[in-house]
Parts: C-alpha cells; structure tokens; sequence
C-alpha cells in the first residue's frame, strides 16, 4: 500500500517521499496508518489464536 501510494505522490503528483508520508489531514491520516498497522498485524494476531 505505502510503496503504491508513494509512486503516486512521488510520480504523478511531483511529490516528495516525506511530502506524502507527513502531509495528511490530521484525523483521516491517523486513521489510515492505524488501519495500515492493523493489517500488517492481522496475520500474527490470527496466528496467536
């Protein structure tokens, strides 16, 4: 997803690397890196059980 979105920023929108990582709005940004954390734990989370 990361390495998606940077290409897009990077490639498209004339970004740089940090530009896309820190430029967020504050609310929806944090949600999307929680979800982002949640989804790359899931698997050792289901593993666990």
């Amino acid at each position: 997803m990361l390495v998606g979105e940077l290409a897009v920023g990077i490639g498209l929108r004339g970004m740089t690397a940090s530009d896309v990582i820190l430029n967020r709005d504050p609310v929806s940004g944090t949600a999307y890196y929680v979800s982002l954390l949640l989804f790359a734990a899931m698997p050792w989370v289901v593993s666990r059980r």
